[in-house]
């Protein structure tokens, strides 16, 4: 570990909670969202361009910026690793595939790790 990460878990009134309590501090952040997916295919097949455009909703206040969304799993390492699969756990998804071939919606889920694809349920 880095003296960073160190000196964060040593300082950080956030990381120095108990588990649960933080947990349920990510989780009061992170859900509650409509996530949706849209991939637009803007290529010629095979010689494909994917654009990936994702908003984010709650039924309380409508779109969310993603900025604003995310900001929790941008704040050190350790909250990045804690929050990784709790937004797919926690949260609805989407998809919409627009002048898709076979592969476009792939493209979507080669961004994730292993482990946030399998936190996807049906």
């Amino acid at each position: 570990m880095c003296g960073r990460t160190i000196g964060n878990q040593q300082t950080s009134p956030l990381l120095q909670l108990h588990g649960e309590i933080k947990n349920a501090t990510y989780a009061y952040v992170l859900g509650g969202y409509n996530i949706h997916v849209e991939c637009v295919y803007s290529g010629q097949w095979p010689h494909e361009a994917v654009t990936l455009e994702i908003e984010m909703s709650d039924p309380q206040h409508g779109l969310v910026k993603k900025s604003t969304a995310l900001a929790l799993s941008k704040v050190c390492h350790q909250t990045r690793f804690e929050t990784a699969l709790m937004l797919f756990e926690i949260n609805e998804l989407g998809f919409e595939v627009r002048y898709h071939p076979p592969t476009v919606l792939s493209s979507f889920f080669d961004l994730l790790s292993c482990e946030q694809r399998k936190s996807i349920r049906n």
